[in-house]
């Protein structure tokens, strides 16, 4: 990913990626929790898609509710 694309995202979307990537999460993968498509996930982390309020309180969810904290 080029990092000067990566500074224009929202700061939720670059957690995201990062959070997917940390557990190698394929974007499939991830699709299927949030009932979105593949091509969904693509587009929001190249900028070209937002998610939609319901998406991102449920990325958002499922983030909080997968992370480790000890």
């Amino acid at each position: 990913m080029c990092y000067r694309h990566f500074e224009k995202l929202d700061d939720d979307v670059k957690k995201m990626i990062q959070w997917r990537k940390d557990r190698n999460i394929p974007q499939i993968q991830l699709a299927e929790m949030l009932y979105v498509s593949t091509a969904t996930i693509s587009n929001t982390e190249r900028g070209k898609r937002k998610l939609r309020p319901e998406e991102k309180q449920r990325l958002l969810s499922y983030m909080d509710s997968l992370t480790f904290r000890g």
